[in-house]
């Protein structure tokens, strides 16, 4: 539109439905911003550490993924009921991590070294965090079996529009998160181990010198 030459008097401008959707969107990436930061404060304070909480914080992004796979697989649109299960999501996404990351600290307060203890948090995590995951999908499912079997329930149901796509967001973001969680975390708890490591030796040579 702004290539087009206007008679004198006249002009063009996005409409209140747009603007309406722009302070949406906006508020949503507020809203999503500070429930990580809380999610991340209240976990700061309970492991008392601030660098276990940014191990977990990893698992969000895995979540995000399986939040878009899921939405193009179904062919649904992100609206702004999504951006509800965002805020959902933000909470249930570091579950996993969370167990696991607090089983590995306990077996290394016994005694286990680093990789042993998260070879065993993992074994004995597993099954908890496998059936936590599953109650939450199964309890979800009945929100998009009719998007997803339109043939038998009917996709014209109200509470298709409004609800499917905050179950989807949810489901989409626990299948990958979990997965990954249960694969990739043990190498990134590691990685920030290592770093914290060689962080605490640099610091003890500057208070030797010094």
């Amino acid at each position: 539109m702004a290539s087009q030459e206007l008679p004198d008097g006249y002009h063009w401008q996005l409409g209140r439905s747009y603007q309406r959707f722009v302070e949406s969107q906006q508020q949503s990436t507020f809203s999503i911003t500070l429930a990580i930061v809380l999610v991340y404060l209240i976990m700061a304070a309970l492991f008392e550490s601030l660098v276990l909480p940014l191990t977990i914080m990893v698992t969000v992004p895995f979540a995000l993924s399986g939040v878009v796979g899921m939405f193009m697989l179904t062919q649904t649109s992100f609206n702004q009921m999504a951006d509800l299960g965002m805020l959902i999501l933000c909470g249930l996404a570091v579950n996993s991590g969370i167990m696991l990351v607090e089983a590995a600290n306990q077996l290394r307060a016994q005694g286990l070294n680093r990789t042993e203890a998260l070879i065993r948090s993992g074994q004995q995590r597993l099954r908890p965090i496998i059936m936590t995951v599953m109650t939450t999908l199964i309890g979800l499912l009945p929100m998009v079996l009719p998007l997803l079997l339109p043939s038998i329930f009917g996709a014209t149901h109200r509470h298709v529009k409004i609800y499917a796509p905050i179950a989807l967001v949810v489901m989409g973001g626990l299948c990958t998160s979990t997965i990954l969680t249960l694969l990739i975390l043990p190498a990134v708890y590691a990685l920030f181990d290592d770093a914290m490591r060689t962080w605490r030796q640099l610091w003890d040579l500057l208070v030797q010198k010094a």
